[in-house]
């Protein structure tokens, strides 16, 4: 089956009733994103250098190819509206 090239869409809402559109989180942008961005999950992790705690998206790609991790390009965005993909990706 071809899926396209999937993304993963961002929104979010303070009662769940009610929901803000916001720009798309994540797109296929790198080789290792073949057939598009599938499923995954977001976490936070603390960061051991500065003690502070950072959302992740982990999320696999629909080749089944690989697991790659994204980042908030400024975690002091409410919103965390953009997101980046570091340079160690994919991680599996």
């Amino acid at each position: 089956y071809k899926w396209g090239d999937m993304h993963w869409y961002h929104m979010r809402s303070a009662d769940l009733l009610h929901w803000e559109h916001l720009p798309v989180a994540l797109a296929p942008d790198q080789p290792y994103d073949c057939g598009g961005i599938f499923s995954g999950s977001a976490t936070i992790v603390r960061n051991t250098t500065t003690g502070e705690d950072v959302p992740i998206l982990q999320y696999s790609v629909a080749c089944g190819k690989a697991v790659i991790n994204a980042v908030p390009a400024d975690v002091t965005d409410p919103k965390l509206v953009e997101w980046v993909k570091p340079g160690y990706n994919p991680i599996i």
